[in-house]
C-alpha cells in the first residue's frame, strides 16, 4: 500500500512541478522582474559558481546540490545580508558570497567543534579574499546580530541534529525552538529562512528519524511554525523518490542522493 501511495505522490509531484515549478523556484524573489533582470541575475549566479576559488571537490557536487535552483528559490540577491547557519567548510557560503556581491554581507556561523581555535584560524585563511564574508562562532541560540538585520538565513542539512532530545521524546526541543526564534529575530520583517534536509518517511517519529539522520517534512513544518515562522511555499528541486527514506542516509550513493525537503520560510 506503501508504494502506491508513494507512486500517486510522485505522479502529483510531477504535475505540480510542470503546472508551477518556474513560479515555486521564483517564489523568494520579488515579482514582476523584467526579463533583462532575470538574464542579470542569471549571469551572477553563474560566476559566482564559476569563482575560481571554490575547492573542486564542492564544485563536483553542484550536479546533485543543484545550488542555483535553490538559491534562486529562496530569493538570494546582490546586496542582500545572508546568515549562513552552520555553515560548516562553506559549500553555500562561497556561493552566497559571489552572489550576494560587495553590497551584500554573508555570516558564516559555526560552533560545537568547529569553533575551536583551530577550526577558527582554519576558516580565517579560508575566507580571508572573501570581503564580504563576516565569521561567527557563536552558537545559533546565541548570535548576538542585531534585530531585523538579516535580509534572509538558510540551514543547510542541519536541523535533523535539532529536532529530538531523549528529554522531550515526541515534543520540540527547547533549545531547537531558542535557535530557532533568536534566528526570527535576527530576520527583517519578511525575511526569509532556507530549509533543505535529509526527508525521512512520513508519519516517522522523532526518535527513529534522528537514529537515522533524517527528518519529516511535518515535523520540521511544526516545529518551524510554532517558533513563529510562516511557511512560504516548498520546492522539489530535490526530491529523489527512488532514495530509501527509512534507511539511513549517509548509505545513499552517491553521496547527494538523498531525498530532501526544501523549504522556504517567512518571519510574518
Amino acid at each position: 500500500m506503501f508504494s502506491n501511495i508513494k507512486s500517486i505522490f510522485v505522479f502529483f509531484s510531477a504535475s505540480m512541478l510542470i503546472v508551477s515549478g518556474c513560479s515555486m523556484e521564483n517564489s523568494g524573489s520579488a515579482s514582476g522582474s523584467s526579463a533583462s533582470q532575470g538574464a542579470d541575475i542569471d549571469a551572477i549566479y553563474q560566476a559566482a559558481l564559476a569563482d575560481s576559488r571554490r575547492p573542486a571537490e564542492e564544485v563536483a557536487r553542484d550536479a546533485g546540490r543543484k545550488p542555483d535552483r535553490v538559491l534562486k528559490f529562496f530569493g538570494i540577491k546582490p546586496g542582500q545580508r545572508v546568515a549562513d547557519v552552520s555553515s560548516g567548510d562553506g559549500y553555500y557560503t562561497r556561493i552566497l558570497s559571489g552572489i550576494v556581491g560587495s553590497e551584500g554581507s554573508v555570516v558564516a556561523e559555526n560552533s560545537g567543534r568547529r569553533s575551536s581555535d583551530e577550526f577558527q584560524a582554519k576558516y580565517t585563511e579560508q575566507y580571508s579574499t572573501y570581503e564580504n564574508v563576516e565569521l561567527n562562532f557563536e552558537t545559533p541560540e546565541n548570535m548576538s546580530l542585531l534585530d531585523n538585520s538579516l535580509d534572509a538565513a538558510m540551514l543547510s542539512l542541519t536541523i535533523h541534529h535539532w529536532h529530538h532530545s531523549d528529554e522531550t521524546g515526541e515534543f520540540v526541543p527547547d533549545i531547537a525552538l531558542d535557535r530557532y526564534q533568536n534566528i526570527l529575530r535576527m530576520l527583517k520583517p519578511g525575511g526569509v529562512l532556507g530549509i533543505i534536509e535529509h526527508a525521512s518517511d512520513a508519519g516517522m517519529s522523532r526518535v527513529v528519524s534522528d537514529l537515522i539522520h533524517r527528518i519529516p517534512s511535518d515535523i520540521a513544518k511544526a516545529d518551524l511554525t510554532l517558533a513563529g515562522f510562516v511557511l512560504d511555499s516548498e520546492s522539489y528541486v530535490h526530491a529523489n523518490y527512488p532514495d530509501d527514506d527509512t534507511t539511513v542516509r549517509w548509505t545513499q550513493d552517491p553521496r547527494d542522493a538523498t531525498n530532501r525537503i526544501v523549504h522556504l520560510y517567512r518571519k510574518p
